[in-house]
């Protein structure tokens, strides 16, 4: 059994009238969703929103595993720089670069 996280988040798919869907991040504990990223997440197109949701979950989950706020990571941070430089290393990997 996995502990509770703070929060229980998933990608949730919206369908709507017409075909089209849209996906928003859910807190399933609560069953609310993720304002602020329903508001990031509605400026995309389906399939955009579907990865960056799933992008986003991620991301969220690692702030509450750590205790950090939302508002308190920024891309320049020592340990959002090292995650960066990580996956850098791995993509350049990828493609054939060492």
């Amino acid at each position: 059994m996995q502990p509770n996280l703070p929060h229980d988040l998933r990608v949730q798919v919206a369908n709507h009238q017409g075909g089209q869907r849209s996906y928003v991040v859910l807190d399933v504990s609560t069953g609310v969703v993720h304002r602020r990223a329903e508001r990031f997440l509605a400026g995309f197109g389906e399939g955009t929103q579907r990865t960056y949701a799933y992008h986003l979950v991620d991301h969220l989950r690692w702030l509450a595993v750590y205790h950090y706020g939302e508002d308190t990571v920024a891309i320049g941070d020592r340990g959002s720089t090292a995650l960066h430089g990580v996956v850098r290393r791995r993509v350049r990997r990828a493609v054939g670069n060492s």
